[in-house]
This record gives C-alpha cells, sequence and structure tokens, in this order.
C-alpha cells in the first residue's frame, strides 16, 4: 500500500529532509541533524511537522458517554475549553493507544470533542468508536478528519516568544492544556499550548491547504525524526527530548488496535487513570472563543 504523505511532503523535500515510512505515513526525519534539532528544542526553539497523527471528531447527545465508556480519563469532567491525556484500552483494560482529547464549544447544544489518534490507528480508532456506538446504541456523530488538517508542534523555551510574532492573537493567556483559535498569514488555526518535549509549547491544527503558508510563518529551527535502536522510527521529540515528560511515544501505539493479548496496562506503564491534565483546550470548526 502506498505511503500517506503530509501536506508540506514537497517542501520538506526541497530543504533537503530525510524521510522514513511510519505509521503508514511517508514522514521528515531530520532535516540538519540531531544535535541542532535537540539543542535548538532544549535551548531556544524548534517546529516539527506531525501531520501523522489524526483527528477523530464526536458530537451528539450521547458524545460524553461514548467517550468515556473508551478512554481511561473523565472526559465528564472537562468544560469547553478544556484538555485531557488519556489512554485507549480494550475490554480487557490493555493499552491500545494514548490520545489528547479536547472539549470543543457545543455545537447544536450538545457535548462535542475532537480527540488525536496516533499515526496510522485512525480508521481503526473510528471504526471502534463507530463499533461501540452502534453496540451501545449511543446517539453521537464520529468523523474521521485526519485528511483534512496537519498539525504541527513548535516547542522549546522561547516558544511563548515565537508564536506570539506570529499570531495576530495575543497567547499570553494560554497556561498548559489551554487552546484557542489563533491567525497566522491570514489562516485560522487551532493553537493549543500542549506538547510531549517537556518544554514550554504548542501544538497547532491547521486547514491541510493551508498548511505551508503556517509552517512557513514560524521561522525556527525544523525538527524531525530519528532512525533508533531495533530499527524502529522514534521521534527526535522522544528519544532525545521527550523521555523527561513521562509519556511514551505519541505516534507508535501501544499495541496494535485488535484484541490480540498484551501485557501493556495504564497502571504498569506511563499512561495512569490517575493522570488528569483537565486544562482548557479545543478546537474544530475555528469558531471557538478566542
Amino acid at each position: 500500500m502506498p505511503l500517506q504523505t503530509p501536506p508540506l511532503r514537497g517542501l520538506h523535500d526541497d530543504t533537503g529532509a530525510k524521510f522514513t515510512a511510519f505509521g503508514g505515513w511517508d514522514m521528515p526525519v531530520e532535516f540538519s541533524s540531531i544535535r541542532d534539532e535537540h539543542v535548538a528544542v532544549r535551548t531556544d526553539v524548534g517546529k516539527f511537522d506531525v501531520s501523522h497523527m489524526g483527528e477523530i471528531h464526536v458530537t451528539g447527545p450521547d458524545s460524553t458517554q461514548l467517550l468515556q465508556r473508551l478512554t481511561t480519563n473523565d472526559v465528564a469532567a472537562l468544560d469547553v475549553g478544556d484538555a485531557q491525556y488519556a489512554a485507549i484500552t480494550d475490554a480487557e483494560g490493555s493499552i491500545i493507544d494514548d490520545t489528547v482529547i479536547y472539549r470543543l464549544p457545543d455545537e447544536a447544544e450538545t457535548a462535542t470533542y475532537l480527540f488525536v489518534p496516533n499515526a496510522g490507528t485512525d480508521e481503526a480508532i473510528h471504526e471502534r468508536w463507530i463499533a461501540h456506538r452502534n453496540e451501545w446504541d449511543l446517539e453521537a456523530t464520529v468523523d474521521n478528519m485526519t485528511d483534512e488538517y496537519a498539525m504541527f508542534a513548535v516547542q522549546g523555551p522561547n516558544s511563548a516568544d515565537l508564536v506570539a510574532a506570529a499570531a495576530d492573537e495575543s497567547i499570553d493567556a494560554l497556561s498548559r492544556f489551554d487552546a484557542k483559535t489563533v491567525t497566522i498569514e491570514g489562516v485560522e488555526c487551532w493553537a493549543g499550548r500542549t506538547g510531549y518535549t517537556g518544554e514550554d509549547g504548542f501544538e497547532f491544527v491547521v486547514p491541510w491547504n493551508d498548511a505551508e503558508s503556517v509552517w512557513s510563518a514560524i521561522d525556527c529551527q525544523p525538527a524531525g525524526w530519528v532512525h533508533a535502536i531495533r530499527s524502529e522510527s522514534r521521534p527526535a521529540i522522544s528519544s532525545r527530548v521527550r523521555s523527561s515528560t513521562g509519556s511514551p511515544t505519541r505516534g507508535r501505539p501501544t499495541r496494535p488496535v485488535s484484541d490480540s493479548p498484551s501485557h501493556s496496562r495504564p497502571t504498569s506503564s506511563a499512561v495512569t487513570p490517575s493522570r488528569r491534565s483537565t486544562k482548557r483546550a479545543s478546537r474544530r470548526r475555528w469558531s471557538a472563543s478566542s
């Protein structure tokens, strides 16, 4: 099967980036050198193209119940503008993925969410949500929107200054796991103060066709993915930077989305039900209040 390509594949190729297959995607692994990219994120600021991440939108009268039953955190505790980190488990409690869930502005007066599955798992996770919705006779609309958006991470101690300079709106009030709509180069995109590097940072969800404008406006060292031990593709953000967060690698699921046996449990990994990042964030139809 051909690899999926992020919207900026051609742009990255033109700048000399190296690529590898990851989760069914043709992803940039290195832009200049691992050292330069690591040092930039640790001491200044770097940007990652993480457009391989999925986006699944859930709304409807039973949307909260559906997410509550399929993830480990307390989705019911989220107010509009909150986000939380959670695991997705099977019926035995084995981890099949990890995710960030955003409570978006209500649609048609019903709770609305967006959650971000890993590279290459969006279709299987979408099917899982549909199957359980139907099995449990819940009223919820579940849409896989992965092909509609790019996603970038801007990470490092100077990330706030860089984002403030690029965005038309102030980001001063954003705390960890807060988010808001911002405009960059005339493009409305979702900016969340989230990320997995252990440094301050932001993640942007950007309309697919406008990805280049936003990426180019964020002027800093691009950072890619490295080919690490056992020939497994792991992000530089994970192998060099992200270990300080205590989080598993988002982008490589803990196990396949299947019913095969596994000993991965939230309580025996870095993902635990007690990790409750219930700070503000929201997204989807960029109409959220800024």
